[in-house]
């Protein structure tokens, strides 16, 4: 239910931009006058709309389905907090049955897979994983940007001997 609301929101947030753009156009038009002027198909300002992508950072998606997945995506969003300097990343919280009384949960950031565990209903076990989960995910950010750094960097140093 939440995931359809984030896609609402974003559907939402989306259409209330495009508006405001083709306002602005209307605006920008009618000071021009109406002169029968075609309008400017090249205009940079169009260029740069249709190029650029519009993307939210940091997104924790839940798509999880029992009452002990949703505490463990509550405690898991209430204790979140990025890396500084964290950006085009999301994690998507999931979970699936599994035999007996429990279910998996799965933590991915990006469609990278971070943290599989099986979880049990017991609220003191749900936010002890979701803890390690946080854990596991600022961790794996964290040397994602280390890594990203040091192949910006160019040539390492020495011969390799």
């Amino acid at each position: 239910m939440r995931f359809l609301f984030v896609i609402l929101f974003l559907g939402i947030a989306y259409n209330s931009f495009s508006q405001g753009l083709q306002l602005e156009k209307k605006g920008n038009s009618a000071n021009q006058g109406s002169a029968g002027k075609k309008k400017n198909k090249n205009s940079p300002y169009e260029k740069n709309v249709s190029e650029e992508m519009i993307e939210i950072d940091g997104l924790i998606i839940d798509q999880t389905m029992s009452r002990a997945g949703r505490e463990f995506y509550q405690v898991f969003y209430t204790s979140w907090a990025p890396p500084r300097g964290a950006r085009n990343y999301e994690v998507r919280i999931t979970e699936k049955p599994v035999p007996g009384r429990g279910t998996r949960v799965i933590v991915k950031v990006n469609s990278d897979l971070v943290f599989i565990r099986n979880l049990q209903p017991r609220y003191e076990i749900v936010k002890q994983t979701a803890n390690q989960a946080v854990g596991f995910v600022r961790n794996f950010l964290v040397r994602k940007m280390e890594m990203a750094q040091v192949l910006a960097e160019g040539d390492l140093q020495g011969d390799g001997i």
